[in-house]
């Protein structure tokens, strides 16, 4: 009986030594993680919509600077138990129990134990990509991605930011560098000259035209200058939207001013052709030329009085995290039974084993701490703490 327990025991212990879980393998290797980064790349490239011109007062231009802080951290974690349980029996001499007769009786002594480590691997990268960048690369980004679980697969990018930026769509969000949903329509300009009519007279009405734009762009850009000196004195901060919205009006009328004034040009061009002596002409050029300058002058004078004003976004930074966990797992429970040994899983599982992947992607937007560069912002660096303590309070699946 004591070679018995002799036996079983050392069994115990050599099994026990098998119990171990090894550091993991690399999980995803240089090729995996660059086909990571690529679908991030091309999902925020086409998500993102692009700034309308004219800057600053263009749909979008509060975003033309923004960039993309992502936090990408790959978790591999192998665990590995061993509980062996034996049970060693030994019959009794019929000798030994007198007045019970010839048969004799079985004592038996179990015994078992167990052992689990864990070993875990972490893999983290982190990258910063400008949206002018990403704009820039759109023709070339090879982007025919394969779909595939995990972050290999769709990200659904483009819904999470069209969702995100619904409230600036609706107005609901209106301070910042966007046009007015319900802007002021253009005046009408005068009647525009029949075909009919001469060289000169073109030339006249074309000169007419450009002095009413650069009219247009003068009462607005006077309205500009109004509600932007009222916002530097301290009045209510709803004249900051009432000039981005005059701006936007000065910004269309100067494009008008300029289109006529070329078509000024042409026009002058012809009529000189048909009468070279007639030098009224030079005047009509000349008065167009000027009211073409004024307008563009104007513009630039609202370009400076927006600078003066505050520029802030209707959103100040966007958030996105996604997680993906895969648990895998495989566990042996062998018995046998000899005549004095049973084992060595008398019961539930010898040996288990599992390993669990858990990656998880971040995503912080908004304006770099310096325009033009890719130093994250204090909004940005809140944003990514902020959802990678989310990560950590509420794992996926608890």
């Amino acid at each position: 009986m004591r070679r018995t327990l002799w036996n079983a025991v050392s069994l115990f212990s050599a099994t026990a030594l098998m119990g171990c879980a090894t550091v993991p393998e690399l999980e995803q290797d240089g090729v995996s993680i660059s086909d990571i980064v690529q679908r991030v790349k091309c999902e925020l490239a086409f998500a993102m919509p692009d700034p309308q011109p004219p800057y600053p007062t263009g749909r979008y231009q509060w975003m033309r600077d923004w960039t993309a802080k992502v936090d990408l951290t790959l978790i591999t974690n192998n665990q590995a138990s061993l509980t062996p349980s034996i049970a060693v029996l030994h019959q009794m001499p019929p000798a030994v129990l007198t007045g019970i007769g010839t048969f004799g009786q079985m004592f038996g002594v179990s015994g078992g134990g167990g052992v689990a480590t864990t070993a875990i691997r972490n893999e983290s990268l982190s990258f910063t990509v400008a949206f002018k960048e990403l704009r820039a690369e759109r023709s070339h980004l090879a982007c025919d991605l394969p779909n595939a679980p995990d972050l290999y697969g769709r990200l659904g990018l483009q819904e999470w930011i069209a969702s995100a930026l619904a409230p600036v769509a609706n107005s609901q969000l209106r301070i910042g560098h966007h046009p007015p949903p319900n802007g002021k329509s253009l005046p009408a300009p005068p009647v525009p000259v029949a075909a009919a009519e001469t060289p000169k007279q073109i030339l006249q009405q074309k000169k007419a035209l450009v002095e009413f734009w650069d009219g247009v762009v003068k009462d607005h850009a006077k309205a500009v200058d109004d509600h932007a000196k009222a916002v530097n004195s301290g009045a209510d901060l709803k004249d900051i939207q009432i000039a981005y919205d005059e701006a936007f009006i000065v910004n269309r009328a100067t494009a008008k001013t300029a289109a006529e004034f070329g078509k000024a040009t042409v026009a002058y061009k012809n009529a000189k052709a048909a009468d070279p002596k007639d030098t009224e002409l030079d005047g009509l050029l000349q008065a167009a030329k000027d009211a073409n300058d004024e307008a563009a002058k104007a513009k630039q004078d609202v370009a400076s009085a927006l600078e003066g004003l505050p520029h802030d976004p209707p959103i100040d930074s966007i958030g996105h995290q996604v997680q993906f966990v895969v648990l895998s797992n495989a566990n042996i429970a062998p018995n046998w039974s000899l005549v004095s040994f049973k084992g060595p899983s008398n019961a539930g599982n010898l040996a288990a084993a599992s390993r669990t992947n858990t990656h998880t992607l971040i995503i912080a937007l908004g304006a770099p701490a310096v325009p033009g560069t890719v130093k994250p912002s204090e909004e940005q660096i809140r944003q990514l703490n902020n959802q990678h303590l989310d990560a950590l309070r509420a794992p996926l699946g608890q």
